[in-house]
């Protein structure tokens, strides 16, 4: 498709209900800045990165100070309703000034991974965090001469080299972890690569054959231990003239192979509720439009010596880009004020039930994963107020809880606030921050000692999938009695692309759903809303 198509989807984050609406800056250097050595008035790095009034681990006590509702304990993820045998190592919650994010960092061969964690490294660490950097173990095999031939080219052998990368990737992951929970400071794990990446080079049978013996869970590995997961795809794919083998001793994979190692990847980690799609194509449309402009022609018009210069300054701006998004995203899921670099686009779709049976049958879905969802919103002081019908302002604080069941009963946990957050030396409208953090089942059901009185529990059938390369998830939000569930697609798109197809259905939505509208911006199908409407719906209705 051409890397000039506007607001080409590429990822959705699967809580997001919208996000601060900020214009896309201009790309710029990925120069490592000078680390702050005080935390209490840190300056942005890039603009829409907000200076913060006071220190992080007070800016994460405020967000995590409950009016009416209970407190994490530190101790939390140390225990689980239903310990699994020979389950993975324990990761516990942390206290609440001193969090810690574990954000894995996957995607083909020569996609920026390197890159992009030395540059978020450098970043956050100026920004007041802790960054740990855990090494991919796979590397460290193949540096090793554990490479992937006799006697691991069998069914067998396959088994027994991803079960011991994956325990080696277990080790590492604890290993850090506890480093930072020493430390007592807001940490961030950037993971090279992370659990499920494994899957991408074995068979389904294989895979499965693999969770048995050790008695893994995909949901235990995937959902509940990363926080994020961001996929930067390969250079292979949209940034061709830069796909490059040298400098990497474990990588030797042609560019087809390098594509089709991306779109595995991309799959194995499906259904995680945090996973962004970093893309070239959008990372170099805005800055071959510009570049462009300045020539005064296209690229295939300008002589031949001035379109190579002109395509390699495009190639290196668009990676440099690609990094800059991947910084931006990764402020918003730590916490920190930031303008958006995705908006999350809802629409409104017909579709017949069961859906997941329509999905199956569909040749051009894949990686479909369903999901019994439970999302629950808190009550707060500051929400006690009276609504009005009349009133479109966002709540200042909104809290929830989620329960997320797979099709085999396992389920995972997760604790979400947004709250509005004031910024030292701004007269703009407060942004809103936003922080999400597995939990355990024991705190989940706390938690719901503090659910909100005037609203009711969505029930929602979560199916997430690939359509023809792109992210989707589709909720059939189900309402008692006998009345069709009430269906929302979300995807999301570059923020440098909403000027221009904002106001427009994107061309790439599946074929085969009937879409009614673009709801994007309709508060009444917010699900906070949703969830305030099936009280209403609920409640006893008395005459006077």
């Amino acid at each position: 498709m051409d890397d000039a198509s506007p607001g080409m989807p590429f990822a959705v984050d699967e809580d997001a209900e919208e996000c601060s609406q900020g214009t896309a800056s201009a790309p710029r250097s990925i120069t490592p800045h000078t680390p702050s050595h005080t935390l209490s008035a840190v300056s942005p790095d890039v603009p829409g990165v907000p200076a913060m009034a006071h220190s992080l681990e007070t800016h994460f006590r405020q967000l995590y100070s409950h009016a009416n509702g209970a407190p994490l304990r530190p101790d939390a993820a140390k225990e689980r309703a239903e310990p699994l045998p020979q389950r993975l190592p324990p990761i516990s919650s942390s206290q609440p000034a001193a969090p810690i994010f574990r954000i894995v960092l996957t995607g083909g061969p020569c996609a920026g991974k390197t890159t992009a964690m030395s540059t978020l490294a450098e970043r956050l660490r100026s920004r007041g965090f802790r960054v740990f950097l855990v090494p991919e173990a796979a590397t460290l095999l193949f540096t090793g001469g554990a490479a992937l031939t006799e006697p691991f080219a069998t069914t067998a052998g396959r088994i027994a080299f991803q079960t011991a990368l994956a325990r080696i990737q277990m080790t590492l992951e604890a290993s850090f972890y506890e480093l930072a929970q020493l430390g007592g400071k807001p940490s961030v794990l950037l993971c090279d690569r992370g659990l499920m990446d494994g899957r991408a080079y074995m068979s389904a049978d294989e895979w499965d054959a693999m969770l048995a013996q050790n008695r893994w869970h995909v949901l235990e590995m995937r959902d509940q231990r990363y926080d994020a997961v961001l996929h930067l795809v390969t250079a292979a794919d949209g940034a061709e003239d830069c796909y490059t083998c040298e400098g990497h001793p474990a990588r030797s994979e042609t560019p087809r192979a390098a594509r089709e190692a991306d779109g595995r990847t991309r799959e194995a980690w499906a259904g995680h509720p945090h996973m962004l799609v970093f893309e070239n194509r959008n990372a170099s449309r805005a800055v071959r439009q510009r570049a462009q402009r300045q020539l005064g022609c296209t690229v295939d018009a300008t002589p031949a010596v001035s379109s190579t210069l002109l395509q390699s300054e495009v190639a290196a701006a668009g990676f440099a880009d690609k990094i800059e998004r991947v910084y931006r995203s990764v402020c918003r899921l730590v916490g920190l004020p930031s303008e958006a670099v995705t908006l999350d686009r809802k629409f409104l779709v017909r579709a017949p039930e069961p859906v997941g049976e329509l999905l199956r049958e569909h040749n051009d879905v894949k990686a479909l994963h369903t999901f019994v969802v439970l999302q629950t919103f808190l009550r707060h002081e500051v929400m006690a107020k009276t609504l009005k019908e009349d009133d479109d302002d966002d709540d200042d604080v909104e809290e929830s809880v989620r329960l997320r069941r797979g099709t085999d009963g396992f389920a995972s946990h997760t604790h979400r606030i947004r709250r509005r957050y004031p910024m030292a030396g701004t007269a703009k409208a407060p942004p809103m921050v936003e922080l999400r953090r597995n939990i355990t089942a024991r705190d989940y059901f706390t938690l719901l000692a503090y659910a909100d009185p005037h609203s009711a529990t969505l029930h929602i059938r979560r199916s997430c999938f690939l359509y023809r390369g792109q992210y989707f998830v589709l909720d059939a939000v189900h309402s008692r009695g006998n009345r069709p569930p009430l269906c929302l697609l979300r995807t999301s798109l570059d923020a440098a692309g909403v000027s221009t197809s904002n106001s427009e259905t994107p061309a790439c939505l599946p074929s085969f759903l009937h879409v009614v509208r673009d709801v994007t911006h309709e508060r009444a199908y917010r699900y906070r809303e949703l969830a305030r409407q099936a009280h209403l719906a609920d409640a006893p209705h008395t005459s006077a």
